[in-house]
């Protein structure tokens, strides 16, 4: 395997140009599909501004993979087991165009049988509500619907639910001048709510408005009514005919259901087959706008690795002797894909540059260095051997249950290492959930935080020190790369100077130094200070004092890790002091005071050195040398995640 770990610019890429007849055109599209190395670019060459067209049914093939995601997505509602696609982003397809077309009335039929069982559950639970709503207005004393649907006493009917039932029956009782009847009042145990029908010759508003703090909901009784009256005249009727109809629909909808289960499970590699092939069909043809042709020509252009370059001549000579490329390097200032590949324990590091923005060409990558000093920081600010274990528990679990390549899933590899961190500078600092002795064996600190604040802010500082220098030192290597001498100098170098010049002017007055190193000191800042000003003008002037707050802000990675100190400390003294008491209740409340207490704080160590560091990265140190803006490689024949 090859190695990229220390690899600081995007891959090296190369410009290229394809031709070849009209009628060779359907095998250079498979070929360059299957190759997965050309990104494809659109052409502005003049004499190929024509769209190309294939004459394959695009259409055909996106209804069929619209149709089979669909009676998937419908199977997984039925809690069936799902098929787990195999390698889906990178696989070439594994069924031919003309095989996967054969499947077009088989994908059809699976539909329709997977759409008669909906139909037959919509039924199923139709029948359940009118089932509950005759059982409901039966318990209420209704059996003849007609009475309320026709009204020819003029009589009103209300159905309610209630919040108080026995203050809603005292009032109810206050109201019988108002035109009140009669009233029913029934308890459905089921949905623990109380209902009742009203049956009046008053003015109803007036009746809710007086009753309207008791109910929770005033119901239609003339749409249930006109709802029940399609399946009969008597709730009894109702009732037996709903019984009947659902005790032969279970069993149609139970062998039906086998049947499409039996179905799913006997040619599901068939079908994940079927689904990968797919997905690869159109993903191929919908990228054709891309391609160019002229009234002999197909042509196409883009950019490839250039370690490709041999991959792709013996794969096109294969199509015909007589096929024309052209590969060239690219110029600069050229808008080139960016390809950023890492070995397999730096690479989800890249997850940070997705989430900023990707480099551009030529310019410098930054995941390797992000490799080492992001656990860096991160351990240093939660340095607690404790809290590293339990975020290296969480962070396994999270990395195993979420789809690989995934950015939560990159993310949880991080904070492994970071955790590994994390518990490196708790063995240094001497620290378990807080405490400085785990089960008699006292910890030996090589640094101890809360005793030792001076030391653990200063080496913070040093670590800004390093951390802003190598992104200048970045920023220096990347300009002399490209023959940019003048603002390597005065855009960067002259910052580094500034640097050197202040701390050696401070070194001076603090050492008494005999007064020519002050000389030295002021003639080195005042030329520093030029510098920035023939490289960045008066913003360069103004932004001087930013150095410092630059450097003073990596203070953070101490204070921030303090603060988490402090909370364990307060808890475990509370925690100590209920042990101590002896008593049972003393006993409980330490254990709860300790799982409440360092969770919350573990929470808080999680997100904490997290955002810090990760601020520390795009605020301080990318400012320094990284261009963002890059456009991502995306090779033809590469399923993109949708």
């Amino acid at each position: 395997m090859k190695s990229y770990l220390f690899s600081l610019f995007p891959e090296k890429m190369c410009y290229v140009r394809i031709a070849v007849e009209k009628s060779l055109k359907k095998k250079l599209i498979d070929t360059l599909y299957d190759l997965k190395v050309i990104h494809i670019e659109e052409t502005n060459d003049k004499e190929f501004l024509k769209e190309a067209k294939i004459e394959q049914n695009l259409e055909t093939y996106s209804d069929m993979l619209l149709n089979l995601e669909s009676v998937l997505k419908e199977i997984k509602g039925m809690d069936y087991e799902i098929i787990a696609i195999r390698k889906p982003f990178s696989t070439k397809p594994l069924l031919s165009e003309d095989k996967v077309l054969n499947y077009e009335k088989y994908i059809d039929d699976f539909e329709k049988q997977l759409k008669k069982l909906k139909e037959l559950k919509d039924k199923y639970n139709n029948l359940n509500k009118i089932y509950i709503l005759a059982e409901r207005l039966r318990k209420l004393g209704v059996d003849n619907l007609s009475i309320i649907k026709e009204n020819k006493s003029g009589l009103g009917f209300i159905l309610l639910s209630l919040k108080d039932k026995d203050k809603f029956f005292e009032n109810l009782k206050n109201l019988i001048k108002e035109g009140i009847i009669s009233f029913t009042i029934y308890r459905d145990e089921e949905e623990n709510r109380d209902y009742a029908l009203i049956i009046h010759k008053g003015d109803e508003e007036n009746i809710i408005k007086k009753l309207n703090e008791f109910i929770i909901k005033k119901h239609n009784i003339y749409d249930i009514v006109d709802y029940l009256l399609n399946y009969g005249n008597t709730t009894k009727d109702i009732l037996d005919k709903v019984v009947k109809e659902r005790a032969a629909l279970v069993y149609e909808l139970k062998e039906l259901e086998e049947k499409v289960q039996k179905e799913y499970k006997s040619r599901q590699k068939e079908l994940e087959d079927l689904l990968l092939s797919l997905k690869h069909i159109v993903n191929k043809y919908t990228q054709i706008d891309k391609f160019k042709e002229s009234r002999s020509l197909f042509y196409v252009s883009g950019y490839i690795p250039c370690k490709d370059k041999n991959k792709l001549l013996k794969a096109l000579s294969k199509i015909s002797p007589n096929v024309f490329i052209e590969i060239k390097e690219v110029k600069k200032g050229e808008e080139v894909p960016v390809k950023i590949e890492h070995t397999r324990y730096v690479n989800p590091f890249k997850v940070f540059l997705d989430i900023y923005a990707l480099p551009k060409y030529r310019y410098i990558d930054p995941t390797v260095l992000m490799f080492f000093t992001f656990p860096l920081f991160y351990g240093f600010i939660l340095g607690d051997v404790g809290y590293g274990l339990v975020l290296g528990i969480f962070a396994y679990i999270l990395k195993t249950k979420t789809p690989k390549g995934s950015i939560i899933n990159n993310l949880a590899k991080v904070m492994l290492l970071s955790s590994a961190s994390s518990i490196f500078f708790g063995l240094l600092f001497g620290e378990f959930f807080g405490f400085e002795s785990i089960f008699g064996y006292e910890f030996h600190p090589i640094l101890h935080r809360m005793g030792e604040i001076k030391e653990l802010i200063g080496i913070s500082i040093l670590f800004g020190l390093i951390h802003i220098n190598l992104g200048l030192l970045l920023g220096i290597y990347q300009q002399i790369r490209y023959k940019e001498y003048k603002h390597a100098v005065t855009e960067k170098f002259s910052w580094i100077l500034l640097q050197i010049s202040v701390g050696y002017l401070i070194y001076g007055y603090l050492e008494n130094l005999p007064t020519y190193h002050r000389y030295v000191a002021y003639m080195l800042l005042i030329l520093s200070i030029g510098l920035i000003y023939i490289g960045e003008g008066l913003k360069g002037i103004f932004e001087l004092p930013s150095i410092l707050s630059n450097v003073l802000s990596y203070a953070r990675l101490g204070a921030v890790g303090l603060s988490s100190i402090a909370i364990a400390y307060v808890i475990n003294v509370f925690v100590e002091r209920f042990v101590e008491s002896g008593s049972v209740g003393g006993y409980i409340a330490a254990i709860v005071l300790f799982l409440l207490g360092h969770t919350f704080n573990i929470l808080l160590g999680i997100i904490g050195p997290f955002l810090h560091s990760l601020r520390l990265h795009y605020v301080e140190f990318f400012t320094k040398f990284y261009e963002g803006g890059g456009k991502e490689y995306s090779p033809y024949g590469i399923l993109k995640k949708r």
